[in-house]
């Protein structure tokens, strides 16, 4: 991502309130920031790549870190293989220096495949799981 982007993003939303949405071009950032640590919790679009052999599409990670499993209150994994999900409901998260990001389902479908286990470094633009569009 350009330097220049990152920069005109950060002045767009210093001293904004609780929530926020900067649009550049085609790029739209949402976020809010977090009432505990002041630090903003950036939501970024997820990349997808539909795959030519199999009409799924790939759910990239957007930031580097530790992918984690989205969890119920009692500890069970909530999304999985066979998990039905709308477009933008959160499908994991990524985890970097104590800030949890969310990411979110591209498109509407089922889970086909999640490809990294929990508390796996990831690197930028690695997918994370595969979604059968519906």
């Amino acid at each position: 991502m350009d330097t220049a982007l990152l920069k005109g993003i950060i002045r767009k939303i210093k001293g904004r309130a609780r929530d926020f949405e900067v649009k550049f071009g085609d790029l739209v950032v949402r976020g809010g920031f977090s009432s505990q640590s002041g630090v903003p919790e950036v939501e970024l679009p997820t990349e997808e790549k539909k795959t030519s052999e199999e009409d799924v599409v790939e759910v990239r990670a957007h930031r580097v870190g530790y992918f984690t499993y989205l969890r119920d209150r009692k500890g069970g994994v909530i999304v999985k293989p066979g998990t039905k999900v709308s477009k933008d409901d959160p499908v994991g998260l990524i985890v970097a220096m104590g800030v949890e990001t969310r990411v979110v389902s591209p498109v509407e479908g089922v889970v086909d495949e999640i490809l990294v286990k929990e508390g796996t470094p990831v690197e930028y633009g690695q997918p994370l799981m595969r979604i059968k569009p519906q």
